[in-house]
C-alpha cells in the first residue's frame, strides 16, 4: 500500500527563517548541513506544536536544500538556482527589502533624534519604539517568534 505524501503549504514565518539562514551564510548555497538539519528540526517541532498532520518528508534536509536553491534563484534574479520558487519566496524577498529600507530610514531618524534629545534615546529601543512586531524582528537581527 502506497502512503500519499502530505503536502503542507509554506507559511511566511517558515520562509523568513529560511531566508535568514540563507543570508547568514553569505547569500550562497554553501549552508552547512548541520544548520539545515537544525532548521528542519525547528520546522518539525513547530508543526507538531501547531497540531499539523505531517509525515517523515515534512521539511526534511533534502527538501530544505532544494528550497534554498529556490531562494537563491529569487535573490539572484534568476541567474542561479532552481526556477520553481513559490510566490511566497518572492513576497518574502520583497518584504525583506521593505524592512531593510525602513531600517535605513529609521537609522537616520534615530541619529537625528539623538542629536536633538541627547540622553533620552537608546539605540536598542529603535524597533520597539517603531512598534514593529513579529517576524520583522528576525530581519532586524534581533528576536524571532518562538
Amino acid at each position: 500500500m502506497v502512503i500519499p505524501v502530505i503536502k503542507v503549504k509554506w507559511e511566511l514565518e517558515e520562509a523568513v527563517a529560511l531566508f535568514d539562514l540563507y543570508f547568514r551564510f553569505g547569500r550562497c548555497l554553501n549552508v552547512p548541513k548541520d544548520e539545515i538539519k537544525n532548521l528542519s528540526f525547528i520546522y518539525i517541532k513547530r508543526a507538531k506544536r501547531l497540531g499539523l498532520h505531517i509525515d517523515d518528508k515534512f521539511r526534511n534536509e533534502a527538501g530544505l536544500s532544494i528550497q534554498l536553491a529556490c531562494v537563491h534563484y529569487v535573490v539572484t534574479n534568476g541567474a542561479e538556482g532552481m526556477s520553481n520558487a513559490s510566490k511566497l519566496f518572492y513576497d518574502t524577498y520583497k518584504l525583506y527589502h521593505e524592512v531593510e529600507k525602513s531600517r535605513t530610514v529609521q537609522s537616520v531618524n534615530t541619529q537625528k533624534l539623538q542629536l536633538m534629545r541627547p540622553g533620552l534615546w537608546r539605540p536598542d529601543d529603535t524597533w520597539l519604539a517603531a512598534g514593529r512586531r513579529g517576524w520583522q524582528y528576525r530581519f532586524a537581527g534581533g528576536y524571532s517568534r518562538s
